[in-house]
């Protein structure tokens, strides 16, 4: 049985949810090789730069944690999923996986109802084999160099 809903948390809300998605966000912040972490997650969610959304379960119960943002490109208007979190599942997918179809089609109806032809997502190659199904393709391959 999958998850009821994947829904949006309003700024103002941001505080009777964070204790309990914070740990799934944390860990997504965790493999952004340093670029992110929590506290600016969460100024980023509490002022409206970043939108929080949860996968409830059928109990009301979060499941997962996600944050999404809006890319204005010179010819286009994305959004962009930043942050996905789980809390810990016994499987060796994430817990989100088999609700990945009701996260991309709520994302969808989200980003052409704010002038988006599009969602574009940053991260690790297991991503396309997750949502390569949902109709995602590699469009760019980003490499780095510590110095």
């Amino acid at each position: 049985m999958g998850a009821s809903r994947f829904v949006p948390i309003h700024p103002f809300m941001v505080d009777g949810c964070w204790d309990d998605v914070s740990a799934c966000l944390e860990r997504a912040c965790d493999t952004s090789g340093g670029r992110f972490n929590i506290s600016w997650l969460r100024e980023q969610v509490g002022s409206g730069g970043q939108t929080l959304w949860i996968l409830e379960g059928d109990d009301g119960c979060p499941l997962a944690a996600a944050t999404t943002s809006f890319a204005d490109y010179p010819s286009r208007r994305l959004l962009t999923i930043s942050f996905l979190g789980a809390l810990t599942d016994s499987s060796s997918r994430p817990v989100w996986f088999n609700d990945r179809e009701i996260i991309i089609s709520t994302l969808s109806k989200w980003a052409r109802e704010n002038g988006c032809d599009g969602i574009e997502i940053i991260g690790r190659r297991g991503w396309l084999k997750a949502l390569s199904p949902l109709g995602f393709n590699v469009s760019a391959t980003v490499m780095e160099l510590g110095v």
